[in-house]
């Protein structure tokens, strides 16, 4: 278990890479599937696609995406559009079939009993050849973080990634405590 001192040392997820290293780049449509109450991985892609690209920072919690919003309005974001949708509901974020061309699932499938469903609409908006990019805590013991038991296994998601025709591209370690997955749909 970390010590305290040790903790603030390790960074949790260094989100500028691990986007950079999935292509994030100018001018890109990005998806934040459950962009959560941080909406740090939705400040961090409208900053790398810049004014002429776009994202799209989904969470069901109406209070998650007025946090984000306060959050992009201190640091002058003006390219983010947030949507208030439940993602097990089929087409509930209204973005148009094959429109994004990076779809984010950070910290998202662990708190849903229906991943498929999540991982099936990011499919749905994503452009040919475009990608998704999954991250979740590691199913092992951390000194912080969701319980054990309520954390969804890679290997489940490769399951269900491959279900749904997804290519895997790449597998790695996200930080310390978490996997990445990166998918592309041909």
């Amino acid at each position: 278990m970390a010590t305290t001192k040790s903790f603030k040392k390790q960074k949790l997820l260094n989100i500028k890479k691990i986007l950079k290293d999935a292509g994030i780049e100018a001018k890109m449509k990005i998806a934040d599937l459950g962009c959560g109450r941080r909406g740090s991985f939705s400040i961090q892609a409208a900053k790398m696609v810049g004014k002429n690209g776009k994202i799209f920072a989904i969470d069901v919690l109406k209070q998650a995406l007025k946090n984000v919003q306060s959050k992009a309005n201190l640091f002058n974001i003006s390219n983010i559009q947030f949507i208030w949708a439940d993602l097990e509901i089929e087409k509930s974020t209204k973005i148009p079939d094959n429109e994004i061309d990076i779809v984010l699932i950070a910290n998202t499938l662990y708190q849903t009993k229906k991943p498929e469903k999540i991982l099936k609409q990011g499919k749905r908006i994503l452009k040919k050849n475009g990608k998704i990019l999954v991250i979740d805590w590691q199913s092992t013991d951390t000194p912080f973080g969701p319980p054990v038991e309520k954390r969804i296994k890679i290997k489940k998601i490769k399951s269900l990634a491959k279900n749904l025709s997804l290519k895997l591209i790449q597998e790695f370690e996200a930080g310390p405590y978490h996997y990445g997955l990166l998918y592309k749909k041909n």
